[in-house]
């Protein structure tokens, strides 16, 4: 997936022609429904969206018949909810808060409508993200007992030995992304969905991937 994707981009930068090309900068605030895809059964751990928000901007290089590529960088907050399957004896119900700072990395197209003021877009791509910071709010299950969870997230790329009293979620993250959208003017608002590649978690066998949905609105200020 990862190298059909890297060609798709290529391919497209290469065939945008861009010996006329424009450039624009794009700023944009968002809302995230966000949550881990996970490989665990559900009997025990379960799973259910947070919300946070996307915040940045887009540098956006044209082409021929409405074909782009652009680039930008974000702050955007990701996580899930994490809790006890009905037939976990331990663990945790707790939301886990994970912000980023995002580097997205699209092609796409942007045709304009018969009007010229009205157009539809598409695009899809490849984003690499560091964290910044984390919390881990909840409640804890164990052989002692119910404890409360309070905590920053600590983040590492590897755990060789694990303290259950320590949340590790790994810095960098990576993955895929694809949007549609519709634009008025220079007004343009999105639908977006993204996938991280592989998991944040540096702790155990369960991968944990952050799966976001985002609507966003936007406002594109041509420059050339």
């Amino acid at each position: 997936m990862k190298k059909l994707t890297v060609l798709f981009l290529l391919g497209m930068f290469v065939s945008c022609g861009f010996a006329q090309s424009k450039y624009s900068i794009t700023p944009e605030i968002g809302y995230n429904k966000t949550s881990f895809y996970n490989t665990a059964q559900t009997t025990e751990i379960v799973t259910a969206p947070l919300y946070g928000i996307e915040l940045g901007g887009l540098v956006t290089k044209s082409g021929k018949k409405g074909l782009f590529i652009e680039s930008g960088l974000f702050f955007e907050q990701k996580g899930s909810y994490q809790g006890r399957g009905y037939q976990a004896l331990y663990g945790t119900n707790s939301n886990i808060k994970i912000s980023y700072l995002q580097i997205p990395l699209n092609v796409g197209i942007h045709k304009k409508l018969k009007n010229k003021d009205w157009g539809i877009l598409a695009s899809i791509g490849v984003y690499g993200a560091y964290g910044i910071s984390g919390t881990e709010n909840g409640t804890s299950l164990g052989i002692s007992g119910t404890s409360t969870i309070n905590r920053n997230v600590t983040f590492v790329s590897s755990v060789t030995a694990p303290n259950s009293n320590t949340t590790y979620v790994k810095p960098l993250d990576f993955g895929y992304q694809a949007a549609v959208g519709a634009s008025y003017k220079n007004l343009i608002a999105k639908i977006g969905y993204s996938r991280g590649f592989n998991s944040v978690s540096p702790d155990g066998s369960t991968s944990y991937k952050n799966d976001v949905w985002t609507f966003s609105l936007g406002y594109k200020i041509n420059l050339l």
